[in-house]
């Protein structure tokens, strides 16, 4: 036996028309399946999910959500706001849009970094600056949702800036941080 007790799975959204945006080919029952196929063989799991790409609404945020609360699994990562990144294609539609300083869709260093070396976020604007406080709105403070909310330093799943699951690792917990964090909140 390998040892494994959880997958972690990165499956950006729960709303099929965010999931073809995002060039995804599996669906929302895709992710139901996986989910009843985990638990079956006895398998922790995380859904990490990213909100706020080219595309998303507070409505499709809802179906994400709703989905999540649904399939129940036993972490859920909430990313609000897409990095962008060098040669790919969220950078090029970006670029298309014009200049950063002028794109009310991207936060992080806007000036001087045409590379998008420096962290540059996109969040679509319909969502825009509200998004961590509408998205903990729908999550009511349910542990399973690791939030990125900046504000909530014990709440999200900011893995170099959570004293909580720093102080799990110092007392020895080992594994993945998100099935560490569900332990701890758990005890």
């Amino acid at each position: 036996l390998a040892g494994c007790v959880g997958v972690n799975f990165g499956v950006d959204h729960g709303d099929s028309y965010m999931l073809a945006r995002l060039g995804r080919t599996y669906t929302p029952n895709d992710i139901r399946y996986a989910a009843q196929v985990c638990r079956k063989a006895g398998l922790t799991i995380m859904f990490d999910m990213l909100l706020g790409s080219p595309g998303e609404t507070r409505e499709s945020i809802v179906r994400a959500i709703d989905l999540m609360q649904e399939i129940k699994p036993d972490r859920v990562g909430l990313s609000c706001g897409v990095r962008v990144y060098p040669n790919t294609g969220l950078a090029e539609f970006v670029e298309r849009q014009g200049p950063m300083s002028m794109n009310p869709n991207l936060h992080g260093v806007l000036k001087n970094n045409d590379d998008f070396l420096q962290p540059v976020f996109y969040v679509e604007s319909c969502v825009g600056e509200g998004i961590h406080g509408y998205v903990a709105s729908l999550i009511k403070g349910d542990d399973r949702f690791l939030h990125t909310d900046p504000s909530l330093v014990d709440g999200n799943y900011n893995y170099n800036n959570n004293s909580t699951l720093a102080q799990a690792i110092a007392n020895g917990a080992r594994g993945a941080y998100w099935d560490i964090l569900r332990k701890v909140t758990a005890a």
